[in-house]
């Protein structure tokens, strides 16, 4: 969504999930957990309304804690978005490794760089003023500037700059809007 102001209503309340039948006896019988539900009230007639049914183990006592649970939830979205960094633009879906331990070492080895796709990506689109020094250090820069798609970066290149100079590199074309991480991550 984009972002805009809405108008909230928080309720909390507490729920108590029983084991299902079919689950191993070795789960616990019962789980309790504490329920947090956002409604939008006076939604304009052109959006969908907020509508969040949040369960947590955090405990929400008091409105400060409820709307510490409604922050936390708010704050997936950039979880979201690092793990499309991970997956599409570092293609690590696509590495088709065989073993769990081969799978871990490679996600250890591309976690770095989903983190720099991630940031030039979002810094590109909210901040692109901010020096690419934020992201890329002088080495990785200096590659950059070596290939045909860097080669035409200012003196002091922003992360805008060095985003929309990696997306060449992906073969990405300036009049198709905005780079996704497909295209980054080439």
């Amino acid at each position: 969504r984009d972002e805009r102001a809405a108008k909230l209503e928080i309720r909390v309340g507490a729920a108590t999930f029983v084991r299902p039948a079919n689950y191993p006896p070795s789960w616990r019988e019962e789980i309790a957990l504490n329920v947090v539900h956002v409604t939008e009230v006076g939604t304009p007639e052109e959006f969908e309304p907020v509508d969040w049914l949040l369960y947590t183990t955090l405990p929400v006592d008091t409105m400060e804690q409820a709307l510490r649970v409604v922050d936390i939830y708010r704050r997936r979205w950039i979880i979201e978005e690092y793990f499309k960094a991970l997956k599409t633009g570092c293609a690590v879906e696509s590495l088709q490794l065989e073993s769990a331990k081969t799978l871990r070492k490679m996600i250890a080895v591309l976690v770095p760089a989903a983190w720099k796709l991630m940031a030039l990506r979002t810094l590109s689109r909210e901040e692109r003023d901010i020096p690419a020094s934020a992201v890329l250090d002088e080495v990785e820069v200096a590659v950059l500037r070596s290939n045909p798609a860097g080669r035409s970066l200012p003196a002091s290149p922003t992360v805008a700059d060095v985003c929309a100079a990696v997306a060449r590199l992906g073969g990405h074309l300036k009049q198709n809007g905005r780079p996704g991480w497909a295209i980054l991550g080439r």
